[in-house]
């Protein structure tokens, strides 16, 4: 079976341990990109975004001297 292209916020919140709210205020802010797929189907977070908002948080991100 081929991967998820993406998350909702909800799957994405589990799979990050994170708090729902914690994401939603990411998404409005601008930090974490997400698209609506309509107004019953809700937003999604696709998995290429979710990576680099991973990245961007990793403490040990250092770029070698």
């Amino acid at each position: 079976m081929n991967a998820p292209l993406a998350m909702t916020v909800t799957e994405a919140a589990k799979a990050l341990r994170m708090r729902r709210s914690r994401l939603e205020e990411a998404i409005r802010s601008g930090e974490l990109p997400a698209f609506s797929v309509g107004p019953q189907r809700g937003t999604r977070i696709s998995m290429r975004a979710l990576e680099r908002f991973i990245e961007q948080r990793t403490f040990n991100n250092t770029k070698s001297l």
